[in-house]
């Protein structure tokens, strides 16, 4: 497990989320995104297990939905926080480029953002 620290007002999480039985998990990573710069490894299907505002005060993640909304609050007042990775790569997520989910410019533009979150980036409509 590992923690990622970031600031919502100034980045997005970089990364595309569902909710399954097995909690919040990464489910698209975007390839010049915010979390691909921090962490070089593969973290489809990694699991994020918990949020905070300080390293010491951990809060339990049990959805994407709880993600989006722990995210915006901090982002609402430039707060910063910390998300907690676990890399057990969940085996509902498929493995694979995850290129064309993303655009040039960090937005989401895969195709089933109803399914989960897309980090607190901008949204592509077609």
């Amino acid at each position: 497990e590992f923690q990622v620290p970031l600031r919502p007002s100034r980045n997005n999480l970089g990364c595309f989320c569902v909710s399954t039985k097995n909690g919040c998990v990464v489910a698209s990573v975007d390839p010049n995104g915010f979390l691909k710069k921090k962490r070089k490894e593969n973290l489809l299907g990694a699991v994020i297990t918990a949020v905070a505002p300080f390293p010491s005060k951990k809060l339990e993640v049990d959805s994407a939905d709880y993600l989006a909304n722990y995210f915006n609050k901090m982002k609402m007042i430039d707060g910063r926080m910390h998300i907690w990775f676990k890399v057990c790569h969940d085996t509902k997520i498929n493995q694979r480029n995850c290129r064309n989910d993303w655009s040039d410019t960090g937005s989401w533009k895969g195709k089933d953002i109803k399914e989960g979150w897309a980090g607190g980036a901008m949204v592509a409509t077609t």
